[in-house]
């Protein structure tokens, strides 16, 4: 289903002039203009997710900021980039190299006037000297190569103020000097001053005092991470972090030339220790409520999008719906109490250009990992905390320690703890504040990038001791489709092997979920499978596991649910058993199926769903784990048949009884007899057809609609 658009998406532009003359459907953030010159700090960190409009947001600082200047450092008459903000005819170069005359609409900041009443555009746009460095391509495996690469950084900054060698405000002293940075040569200059000077010489040279913008500041020191085997890196990671805190200091800290400096990053790595190191840096993270409305989409920005790309009221539903379970869930603060619920913009974006280019597809994941990655693969985590992180894989809220120390520590310590996995989990996006306290994971998509990393650690310590983890993995998912295959399976890799000791429902829905989910997420190209665990339906109701086929592999949906028992005998099992099925009909688990397929048919050509209640229980005797598993198939119309008649919240006793069923088993085979006796009397022409065979809730219905006139 295709609907028509007419707005033009730009996706992946870092630059700000480009957003705006090039696309026109876009989150106008120009208010973030407004609270970096209002506010009081003059060195600030924004942390937040990757991409989460960090480096658009600092590349619209410099263009707003920034003095535009000829080859000889002159200010020119002719400002360019005013245009952007205050909006009106603007000439912009086509892909084919063809100029034309575009009208760019007015952005929020030129609405905006400061203290004395004069406009924001007016009285800064175009005003300052500019320093931009951005660090996201400085991916080294030493610390020696580090800075090689800071200092090559360096001399392609220096060269783009190359007018300042001819500056008749700087002496011959500062332009030998300017020039020692452009050639290497460190004899007499020190590189951890090099920002700092060279705001010092574009102070002389404008007569105005500098901004300082550094993007993704914190690259070095996460590709170090990200790519550190049994913590050879460590040695590295500490140098490169006091280095970058020795740079940034030299020229945040006690710098007269300085208006402001603001950098951005995922983590706060910096050194901040008493009265030595970058310790006037406010830092300001993805749970504090200065800057948050600047980063990440609110509802109101989704539904200006929307409104721009002109869909139709049923697509907007559909993918407002859609990108709700995905993407939104940050809880961001805006101060006095006041907080909203933000969406990650990479991912939304990339959604919606997908539904313009192609039609209606179900949301999927845009997440991009980050260092934590590293955490959650490489580092120790003790069993306690393995456990906290499995509850959050189950959309749990957690009360996590509050986190209060940096990076830093974490390469100081190598051991995880739980404020510095919070700190960690937090800022890279993978855990949101909760509504009343605590933290939980935000949406759906992040929830797949975690639980591929919980759920993996979590699967491989369940299964040591027993075998050949990667054999069992494999084993259980190859037998997925078959219930006695299925059942023999789990019986002799898991269940036989498992230590003794009590387990929960829980323990078993995330062993056997998260195998299925580690095959699948290990080895795609052979997997039949991929797996939702707890998947909430209702406000009464969890599927415990829900496996649908991967796309043009053979099979039919699978809904599991899991039943613990401690004491048991046959009559309990069988009745435990008995009261798994009717679960799966009382809360409707059969809708969650039948409505993916409905809405996304091309993603859902399986023709059967297969209902299966598992008991669980320990030998009272020798501890020894068993399980029975029952299961019942339905194709699509015996389905949608089970839900029509069992509808929301059913009598049990009173649909045994209207069918002559002798428990739920029966109940379900006498549904389906009753569509094949329909089907059978079509076949041969008995004159019944859709229209005028009448079910038998369709006579209740009628029935009690008489009673109630009479």
């Amino acid at each position: 289903m295709k609907d028509s658009h007419d707005g033009k998406m730009a996706l992946g532009v870092n630059t700000f002039k480009k957003l705006v003359t090039e696309s026109e459907v876009f989150v106008d953030k120009t208010l973030f203009i407004k609270e970096i010159i209002d506010s009081a700090e003059e060195a600030i960190l924004i942390t937040r997710p990757r991409r989460w409009g960090k480096t658009l947001n600092l590349d619209m600082l410099r263009i707003f900021f920034a003095i535009e200047v000829d080859e000889q450092g002159n200010k020119v008459s002719e400002n360019s980039n005013k245009v952007l903000f205050k909006g009106g005819d603007c000439s912009v170069t086509k892909g084919d190299g063809k100029q034309i005359i575009k009208q760019l609409p007015t952005l929020k900041i030129a609405a905006e006037v400061d203290r004395d009443n004069d406009g924001y555009v007016q009285s800064y746009q175009g005003h300052y000297p500019v320093i931009y460095i951005n660090f996201k391509d400085v991916r080294e495996n030493t610390f020696a190569e580090v800075e090689i690469r800071l200092k090559n950084l360096i001399k392609d900054l220096y060269k783009e103020h190359k007018y300042l060698k001819y500056s008749s405000k700087l002496d011959d002293g500062d332009k030998e000097d300017y020039q020692k940075y452009i050639d290497q040569n460190y004899h007499g200059i020190s590189f951890k001053s090099a920002i700092k000077f060279l705001s010092e010489l574009l102070h002389r040279h404008f007569s105005q005092l500098v901004y300082i913008l550094i993007d993704e500041y914190d690259k070095p020191v996460n590709h170090l991470l990200e790519h550190d085997v049994d913590g050879k890196n460590i040695e590295a990671i500490s140098q490169t972090g006091a280095l970058l805190s020795d740079i940034f200091s030299a020229c945040g800290k006690d710098n007269r030339h300085l208006n402001k400096i603001v950098m951005t990053g995922i983590f706060d790595a910096l050194k901040k220790e008493g009265n030595s190191g970058f310790n006037n840096l406010c830092v300001f993270k993805i749970s504090d409520a200065q800057f948050s409305n600047h980063f990440g989409f609110s509802e109101t920005e989704i539904n200006e999008m929307l409104e721009k790309l002109k869909f139709t009221d049923n697509v907007i539903k559909i993918v407002k719906q859609n990108i709700k379970e995905w993407y939104n869930g940050y809880r961001v603060p805006l101060g006095f109490g006041e907080v909203i619920e933000a969406y990650t913009p990479w991912s939304v974006m990339n959604h919606l250009r997908k539904i313009t280019k192609i039609g209606i597809v179900p949301p999927e994941s845009y997440w991009e990992k980050s260092g934590v990655d590293w955490v959650l693969e490489k580092l120790s985590i003790d069993s306690t905390t393995l456990e906290r992180m499995k509850e959050l894989a189950g959309f749990k809220v957690l009360n996590f320690a509050n986190p209060r120390h940096a990076l830093i520590q974490l390469v100081e310590s190598r051991r995880i703890n739980e404020e510095i996995l919070t700190y960690l989990l937090l800022n890279s996006g993978y855990l949101t504040l909760a509504e009343k306290r605590g933290y939980q994971i935000p949406n759906q998509e992040v929830l797949l990038a975690f639980r591929e990393e919980v759920i993996k650690k979590w699967v491989e310590q369940e299964l040591k001791g027993i075998g050949d983890a990667n054999l069992v993995i494999k084993k259980l998912h190859d037998t997925l489709m078959n219930q006695e295959d299925f059942a023999n399976a789990l019986q002799e890799l898991i269940l036989n092997k498992i230590p003794f000791g009590d387990k929960s429902e829980a323990y078993f829905q995330s062993l056997i979920g998260g195998i299925i989910e580690l095959y699948y997420v290990t080895s795609q190209s052979q997997a039949r499978y991929q797996v939702i665990v707890e998947k909430t339906v209702s406000k009464a109701g969890r599927i415990d596991n829900i496996f649908y086929p991967v796309i043009d592999s053979e099979g039919g949906v699978i809904i599991h649910e899991y039943k613990k028992l401690s004491r048991t005998n046959l009559q309990n099992v069988s009745q435990t058993l008995k009261e798994g099925f009717w679960q799966i009909l009382e809360k409707g688990y059969l809708k969650e199926p039948l409505a993916k397929k409905a809405h996304h048919v091309a993603h859902h050509q399986w023709d059967s769903i297969s209902i299966r209640s598992i008991v669980c229980y320990q030998d009272e005797t020798n501890g020894k784990w068993s399980a029975k598993i029952e299961e019942k198939s339905l194709d699509i119309k015996e389905a949608e048949k089970v839900v029509n008649i069992c509808g929301d919240r059913p009598n049990k006793n009173a649909l045994l009884k209207e069918f002559k069923a002798s428990d739920v088993y029966d109940l379900i085979d006498k549904i389906k007899e009753q569509l094949q006796t329909k089907k059978r009397k079509a076949d041969i022409g008995s004159g019944d057809n859709d229209n005028s065979w009448v079910s038998k809730e369709e006579a209740r219905s009628k029935k009690s609609k008489t009673v109630q006139m009479g």
